[in-house]
């Protein structure tokens, strides 16, 4: 099938009963402009209307969506931006064909709705996103006092109804803070001119998300997600001082598999051979095994207690201070902000990187990582570190979930660079 959307005629409607897979490109490829983007949004019939399923919200020439479960569905091709011409193809979800483009990003494959924590997952925080300067902002106050680049950054995320959190170099911006409701997405997409609104009383369609309200704001938890996604598009099709506004995304560590504890033990017995390490070590190389004038810095889960009961044998005793700039673990910070995933003693951002746990979540995964780079050698205890010698920059940034958000990744990476970040208010 074929159709075309413009801002005259901004969406079509086609109805299909099964399981499907579809997809949407441009027809005349070579005649799409940069700007010209369309989206696909999947429904059912509900008791009161269309029930919102998933979409497709990409900005890459194909969107694509699926759905499993058999039933009378609705698909509606929208036109986000621009003119174009496209072809759509439906075709039934268990056919052979090429799988869907992974390139798409459906609302279905960023939800927490389906996602354990114990599994990698792509699930994105609600609300938030990830905001960059551009280049012309930058050079446009690059004699600036920084409290005036500051002020014209705050004024140009309030006129969109955000507020900045905080953050340097990147920074995070939230919806209208403290109050995260409809009203408040709504105010941001009309500033943004988005288009389709069917949330709005204005809005000839109007649908219902799927039940869920985890902040318990009046808004679902799907429907925050919906919008999410389409302010982070509309910002960065925008020519401003804004060169991105990234989703916030929620990252876990690398899960250890559950194959045969044995065959495991032995894999991981067997890696450093993989890197030649005892070559290395016999080489006879200056500093083949490390020098404590090299830091490493481990973004991870932080790393266990140096001191008392529960201080790893391997790393008891080694430094008493990992906050600080001396010894065997310098400069250690904890940058895990949101508080429900935090679980320490001080919610928020601190100098103390200790991994609370708990061993089921976090798997004590910084400390690994740490000691494989750089635990004590030749002490008769525990691992061997590659670096033994090596000094360690412990930087909490996954939180007692094993998990923590692209933000305070970022903001671990500038502070492991010696670049300033952001002073932030824990949230929730």
């Amino acid at each position: 099938m074929s159709g075309y959307s413009s801002e005259a005629d901004s969406q079509d409607w086609y109805a299909f009963t099964g399981r499907i897979r579809s997809e949407c490109a441009p027809q005349h490829k070579w005649r799409r402009a940069a700007e010209d983007d369309l989206d696909l949004q999947l429904f059912r019939e509900g008791a009161d209307g269309l029930v919102f399923v998933d979409g497709s919200f990409s900005v890459t020439d194909v969107e694509s969506v699926s759905v499993s479960e058999a039933g009378e569905y609705f698909l509606q091709v929208i036109d986000f931006q621009g003119e174009a011409g496209y072809l759509l193809s439906i075709e039934d979800e268990g056919s052979q064909s090429a799988a869907l483009n992974a390139g798409a990003v459906r609302l279905s494959s960023v939800s927490d709705a389906n996602c354990d924590q114990t599994e990698l997952c792509s699930q994105i925080r609600a609300g938030e996103w990830v905001m960059s300067t551009s280049s012309a902002f930058r050079a446009s106050t690059k004699d600036s006092p920084r409290a005036e680049i500051s002020a014209a950054q705050e004024e140009a995320v309030n006129g969109m109804g955000m507020t900045i959190t905080g953050g340097a170099g990147t920074m995070l911006m939230q919806v209208s803070l403290p109050d995260n409701t409809i009203a408040g997405w709504t105010n941001i997409t009309q500033r943004l001119g988005i288009r389709s609104a069917p949330w709005s009383s204005e809005s000839d369609l109007q649908m219902s998300f799927a039940a869920g309200d985890k902040d318990a704001n009046g808004v679902p938890d799907q429907q925050e997600l919906f919008l999410t996604v389409l302010v982070a598009k509309s910002i960065a099709k925008n020519e401003s001082m804004i060169k991105s506004a990234g989703l916030n995304y929620v990252r876990y560590k690398s899960a250890l598999p559950n194959d045969d504890p044995d065959l495991v033990a032995q894999q991981f017995a067997s890696h450093y051979s993989l890197i030649k390490l005892e070559e290395a070590w016999d080489s006879g190389i200056n500093n083949a095994t490390g020098s404590e004038d090299v830091i490493v810095a481990v973004l991870d889960t932080g790393i266990v207690p140096v001191t008392g009961p529960q201080a790893h044998p391997d790393w008891a005793d080694v430094d008493t201070d990992a906050s600080d700039a001396t010894g065997k673990l310098r400069f250690g910070y904890d940058f895990v902000s949101i508080a429900s995933i935090d679980g320490d003693d001080t919610p928020g951002i601190d100098p103390d990187a200790t991994d609370i746990g708990p061993a089921n979540a976090t798997g004590f995964h910084g400390s690994h990582v740490a000691g494989t780079v750089a635990a004590p050698t030749n002490n008769g205890i525990g691992v061997a570190g590659v670096g033994g010698d090596v000094s360690i920059m412990p930087i909490r940034v996954l939180g007692n979930c094993g998990c923590g958000s692209t933000f305070d990744i970022l903001q671990g990476n500038l502070y492991a660079a010696g670049l300033r970040q952001r002073s932030r208010h824990s949230a929730s």
